[in-house]
């Protein structure tokens, strides 16, 4: 994606689509944030783009 998109992909309401309401990624950014984690986007015009989401690990509670 280009540098504007890529710019703009976390706000609310952003689409590249027409028709699209947006907040995908917004939302996606939100939850990620919530949970202590983070969210990386990599980028390259004409080739691709991969979006990383870390969480921090938790403890396994459910053995007692």
């Amino acid at each position: 994606m280009d540098e504007e998109t890529r710019n703009g992909i976390f706000e609310p309401f952003f689409t590249t689509n027409f028709q699209g309401r947006g907040m995908g990624m917004a939302a996606v950014s939100g939850i990620v944030k919530n949970h202590d984690g983070g969210i990386y986007v990599d980028s390259e015009l004409g080739k691709g783009t991969v979006v990383q989401i870390y969480l921090p690990a938790l403890e396994d509670f459910s053995r007692g």
